[in-house]
């Protein structure tokens, strides 16, 4: 099994990195989210694909930049993917309303669940790519709400997913 303690560690440093983007004084806004996101239904009406996430989003004030780091466990056609993700987006640098159009990075442990009885560990890592498109809503001053959707390219699987976050603005 992958050591999550490596993938905590390489999180952190990816974060810390992010904040220290105020070399040159810009002041940055973010905040704390969880988001659900969920695929398409199949012709049976059974959704295959879902994910779930926790994380910072950081947006530079007076900039058109923002990004994000989580830490996120999906399913994506029955393999299952643990792991982080980094993203940078251009946003409208605007409120109540924040519309973004970014691209990500997840690195993830891999599980097939087709292959899997009961304990399954993954020695495997899986790197992918995802465009993303989000609206968030800052509701009051410390409140974020937004939905977001993207199309996860990891390895031969390309997989379109839908959801909501909410947060805590710092």
């Amino acid at each position: 099994m992958v050591n999550l303690n490596i993938l905590l560690l390489i999180f952190f440093i990816l974060t810390s990195i992010s904040f220290n983007v105020q070399a040159n004084e810009r002041a940055i806004n973010g905040g704390i989210y969880a988001g659900i996101l969920v695929g398409e239904s199949d012709e049976d009406g059974l959704i295959d694909s879902g994910a779930a996430e926790i994380g910072l989003k950081i947006n530079e004030r007076g900039s058109y930049r923002g990004g994000s780091a989580s830490f996120i466990t999906m399913e994506l056609q029955d393999t299952q993917y643990n792991g982080f993700q980094i993203s940078t987006n251009l946003n409208t640098n605007s409120t109540p309303v924040l519309a973004s159009l970014g691209v990500g990075l997840i690195l993830a442990s891999v599980t097939d669940n087709n292959e899997c009885e009961d304990n399954c560990d993954s020695d495997d890592l899986a790197l992918g790519i995802y465009p993303e498109l989000s609206i968030q809503f800052n509701l009051f001053p410390q409140i974020m709400f937004g939905f977001y959707a993207r199309k996860y390219f990891i390895e031969s699987l390309s997989e379109e997913v839908k959801g909501i976050y909410i947060g805590v603005n710092f």
